[in-house]
């Protein structure tokens, strides 16, 4: 299961727009929103999966454990991929706001 490009640019620009605004916080907030996000993604295909005309429950895809250790591991394989675009965004929010002494 792929996500459609609409989704990969809101997951980019969450965690850029989240970590810049927000820092620190925007960066923890802006993955746990990117997790939630494909969490109800992947569950929407499964469903959709399951409810289709024909669905063999025998070898189709269905919503047991092993399906939600993949959603976990997806999200923490994307979150981890989306670090250097938080990491981008703390580092422009950093250089924008001068820390006080």
């Amino acid at each position: 299961m792929a996500y459609r490009p609409l989704a990969w640019c809101a997951f980019v620009a969450l965690a850029f727009l989240l970590a810049r605004l927000l820092r620190l916080p925007g960066v923890i907030l802006g993955h746990l929103l990117i997790g939630a996000a494909i969490v109800v993604l992947d569950l929407q295909w499964i469903q959709t999966e399951m409810h289709r005309p024909g669905y063999d429950p025998i070898n189709g895809p269905d919503q047991d454990f092993v399906f939600m250790i993949g959603v976990g591991l997806r999200v923490v394989l994307i979150n981890t991929m989306l670090l250097p675009v938080s990491t981008l965004g703390l580092k422009m929010a950093n250089r924008a706001r001068p820390v006080d002494d």
